[in-house]
């Protein structure tokens, strides 16, 4: 019965994300998923999800989904793949 409704619940959150997105597109940063990520580098969405959990791309969740902010990620991207590197 539960399960039914955060599904419910976690399909409506992400609705009212892609609308508020797409409302306040000018405004909101967009933000991206593993997958988005990893086609546009030309990269296995795996490596993504290492560069998560070794701290090199900054996230945030939304539920269970990681999003990364377009800042994070063209910062990533102009640091040649260290930024948040903590070593």
């Amino acid at each position: 019965m539960y399960k039914n409704t955060l599904i419910d619940i976690k399909h409506i959150a992400l609705s009212l994300i892609k609308i508020y997105n797409r409302e306040w597109g000018d405004i909101v940063e967009k933000n991206y998923t593993a997958q988005q990520i990893a086609e546009y580098l030309h990269v296995k969405v795996n490596t993504v999800w290492l560069w998560f959990r070794i701290g090199k791309l900054k996230y945030f969740t939304v539920g269970r989904k990681k999003l990364v902010k377009e800042s994070d990620l063209t910062r990533f991207i102009e640091s040649g793949g260290n930024y948040g590197d903590s070593r």
